[in-house]
């Protein structure tokens, strides 16, 4: 049964059971939702009937629905966005429909997470991947094999200060180091390693001869007998692309610091 128009009475008119029935009975009937399904003027549908109930809102446009949630307790659909919105108190926020996410594939081992601004979805990845951070440490991304592996090298010939070292590709959590340096006939070498938390230490030969030493706050040490020249390495920081060294010069070193990287992620 649908609405009925209420009647405009008028002085004198006759008051029929009829008219009665049609304009108060059947339309309060229609209103509590008793003979069909209420429609509100303005698009607004409360469905009681048993088994399928539903309530659809009016469509508003987005700058609608800034304008009219300003209080808790209001709630609107967005005709733009294709999502209900209502206001927390102090915004309007929108809800996102995370099932909508699997409406282009729906495979088995997809993942969910938070993106800039909006929920996104990550394929699943093939098999023997692991699950990690990216190189900005904001996403995650799908890495093939049991580990990232990259050898970076370089030289050192400058005053004492930091270095970057770039190259690996993505952010390292262990460097493994060989270094070595050569002047006068001698040569200095050591090999050394850093974790993730900067812990580090190193093997050094001072020189062609000399005795291997071991020191664990360095992951670098490369200076021979001969005026002591030479250069102390530590690592700083690890880095989003590699790490960066903070280097020591000993003496007047002639020759540059050469070194190979071995960098794991």
């Amino acid at each position: 049964m649908a609405f009925t128009t209420p009647r405009t009475w008028v002085t004198a008119a006759k008051l029929l059971a009829s008219q009665l029935n049609e304009q108060v009975r059947d339309n309060l009937r229609y209103l509590k939702g008793l003979d069909g399904v209420p429609t509100i003027e303005s698009g607004l549908i409360i469905d009681n009937t048993d088994g399928d109930e539903y309530l659809k809102l009016p469509l508003l446009s987005t700058a609608e629905c800034s304008s009219v949630l300003d209080a808790e307790g209001k709630f609107a659909f967005d005709e733009q966005t294709h999502r209900p919105k209502y206001y927390n108190g102090s915004a309007v926020v929108q809800i996102h429909d995370i099932a909508s996410l699997f409406i282009a594939s729906e495979a088995a081992g997809d993942t969910i997470y938070r993106g800039a601004s909006v929920w996104s979805r990550l394929a699943k990845g093939t098999a023997g991947q692991y699950l990690r951070m990216d190189g900005s440490g904001d996403y995650p991304s799908w890495v093939t094999g049991i580990f990232q592996s990259k050898i970076v090298s370089g030289t050192f010939n400058a005053v004492s200060g930091d270095q970057a070292v770039t190259g690996a590709g993505f952010a390292p959590v262990a460097a493994i180091v060989w270094a070595a340096y050569a002047e006068g006939g001698l040569s200095a070498s050591s090999q050394g390693f850093s974790d993730s938390s900067i812990a580090e230490a190193c093997s050094y030969q001072l020189n062609n001869a000399g005795a291997v030493s071991m020191n664990i706050a360095t992951a670098n040490i490369v200076y021979n007998s001969v005026g002591g020249a030479g250069w102390t390495a530590v690592t700083k920081t690890m880095d989003a692309d590699g790490l960066t060294f903070t280097w020591t010069k000993a003496g007047a070193p002639l020759n540059p610091c050469t070194y190979s990287i071995l960098f794991l992620g």
